[in-house]
């Protein structure tokens, strides 16, 4: 009797060691597999999750007006290829680029510049653009000369006076404007030098009108 007591007494404990260890491994592999539970910063480099890199959207500035266009604009002796994209931003930063290209007696116009300073005047449709000349393939005296040089024109937008709109041709060298600086803060105006567009169009725009 007491012999088969002792037994099933060593029985009930190994059965309950056994349950105990059982019980304990199953919690240790649940705590492996939840970073949560044990510590992302615990674990092997292998089972860390992995959440990616940041993304980093820039801010995009405040536009206040801008101005572009694309065409063909000429009066009777000249006919000018143009296009320009000039951006002002409520921080009066401004940036932009213009093109302008022309077959004359004395020889071509090919220029390309980057916008240094602009006055865009959404209410009087009209636009005054200076910068400086980044590419001139020109051979026409009067414009040949290495990059780096100020050059500017002005446009005027769709009115009943000039139809689809008019731009001047590019000045690059003036008496009494020394710089496309100077030209944009004393915006000068010259209706009668005006080219006419004939093809395409421009435009002058406050953000506003812009996003309508």
């Amino acid at each position: 009797m007491f012999k088969k007591t002792n037994l099933i007494l060593i029985a009930v404990v190994l059965a309950g060691g056994c349950a105990t260890g059982g019980s304990g491994t199953s919690s240790a592999a649940a705590d492996d597999a939840n970073p949560a539970a044990t510590g992302a910063a615990e674990l092997p480099p292998e089972k860390r999750p992995y959440a990616g890199p940041t993304k980093i959207v820039p801010s995009k500035p405040d536009m206040a007006a801008l101005s572009f266009g694309r065409g063909l604009a000429a009066n009777d002796e000249i006919t000018v290829t143009f296009r320009f994209s000039v951006t002002e931003y409520a921080s009066g930063t401004i940036e932009g680029w213009f093109e302008h290209s022309a077959d004359l007696a004395a020889g071509t116009i090919d220029i390309r510049a980057e916008v240094t300073c602009a006055v865009l005047d959404s209410s009087a449709q009209r636009a005054w653009v200076g910068g400086k000349v980044v590419r001139n393939g020109s051979t026409n005296p009067l414009y040949a000369g290495a990059p780096g040089a100020d050059i500017w024109f002005s446009a005027a937008a769709p009115v009943a006076e000039i139809g689809n709109g008019a731009i001047t041709m590019p000045v690059l060298r003036d008496k009494e404007l020394g710089s496309a600086s100077e030209f944009c803060s004393r915006k000068p105006w010259d209706s009668d030098g005006m080219l006419t567009v004939r093809q395409g169009a421009l435009g002058v725009f406050t953000e506003d009108q812009a996003t309508r």
